[in-house]
């Protein structure tokens, strides 16, 4: 797996790729040291630059290939939130 570190205004964030999808993003530290090499690639650097673009305002929505690990549920959860509009809140 590859991974580099963006720094955010919610903190350093961990973003990890299989090389060719995004797999997830998570809060530096989150499960402990990681100790291994940053290996940057183009996946990675494509979430970065939309990350910045989102934390500045200019961006609304990601267009990232995603790989996202989960069960059935969670799944479907995801794709439920991708329904709600930008600045919108759902209960």
């Amino acid at each position: 797996m590859n991974h580099q570190f963006l720094v955010s205004p919610i903190g350093a964030l961990r973003l990890i790729s299989n090389g060719t999808q995004l797999l997830r993003i998570e809060f530096e530290n989150q499960y402990g040291d990681d100790d291994s090499d940053e290996r940057e690639d183009s996946v990675l650097a494509r979430c970065a630059n939309q990350l910045q673009d989102y934390f500045t305002g200019v961006r609304r929505q990601f267009d990232l290939p995603l790989a996202a690990q989960g069960t059935v549920f969670q799944h479907s959860v995801w794709e439920a939130l991708t329904e709600i509009p930008y600045g919108e809140v759902r209960s």
